[in-house]
């Protein structure tokens, strides 16, 4: 009593303490061991996985089991900082999931969108055929391998991979015909080609799929605009205005007033 009265230590406390180091501890170690998804955790707890994680595979270098579960610590902590666009914290922590465990194709997906944000087009490609070989059936994949080629395409250097981009982009059509962004992904690399007309029968599917999206009707507004079709761009761009597209609106009045002077 008068130790703790001193400012000495309150023993029942430090016990209380060290119970609770105990019980975090222990809780951390089930959690490792654990198949419990870890994507409610917070960052603090992922970090506190982490550690743990770490330090028991020291002496647990072969044990497989250990290493994808900390591979999923990392890839959840890494997928919280890509959403708070700390793009430099996503990819050291995405880049040790894929070192931990190279067959989840989840981890390589999220670790190319860095690379390519980062434009750095080769290494996305790169992760992206990793991921569709080890799930080629998952047309998602498909679709991004696509953007990341429109992405490259941007630059003269990399013009070529239009063509890859519309292969991608069929691949995953196949695989999944009722996703309509895959549609107007595509149709976006058929305009980049010129090859309008078919350009404007994907934004077709695309908005048959999903008739709320304005941006599709915006892109098929201006490639009907290129086909001389004002009448069906005009049309196209009501449309937009009506879901929303910013500037179908300044578009639209841009066509309507020059069809006024014509008359």
């Amino acid at each position: 009593m008068l130790a703790t009265q001193a400012g000495g230590f309150d023993s029942d406390v430090f016990v209380d303490l060290e119970q609770r180091d105990e019980e975090r501890e222990a809780n951390i170690n089930l959690a490792l061991s654990s198949e419990e998804p870890l994507d409610t955790l917070s960052p603090e707890q992922l970090g506190a996985l982490i550690e743990a994680g770490e330090k028991q595979r020291t002496v647990r270098r072969d044990d497989q089991r250990l290493s994808k579960r900390l591979a999923n610590a990392y890839f959840q902590l890494g997928s919280r900082y890509q959403k708070e666009n700390s793009l430099s914290k996503a990819f050291v922590n995405l880049s040790t999931a894929v070192e931990l465990d190279g067959n989840e194709p989840e981890y390589l997906y999220a670790r190319a969108n860095i690379f390519a944000r980062g434009e750095q087009f080769e290494a996305a490609t790169s992760d992206i055929d990793r991921a569709i070989k080890l799930a080629p059936n998952r047309g998602e994949l498909h679709w991004a391998k696509g953007v990341i080629c429109l992405l490259a395409a941007r630059t003269a250097v990399h013009q070529d991979q239009l063509n890859v981009a519309v292969e991608a982009f069929s691949a995953a059509i196949v695989i999944d015909p009722g996703i309509a962004k895959y549609y107007s992904s595509r149709g976006a690399a058929y305009s980049r080609l010129g090859n309008l007309q078919a350009a404007v029968q994907d934004l077709d599917a695309a908005l048959k799929l999903d008739p709320k999206e304005g941006k599709a009707y915006y892109n098929r507004g201006c490639l009907k605009l290129q086909l001389n079709d004002m009448g069906g761009a005009t049309a196209d761009f009501r449309s937009a205005v009506a879901c929303g597209h910013a500037l179908a609106n300044a578009e639209l009045r841009r066509l309507t007033g020059e069809q006024e002077r014509r008359h």
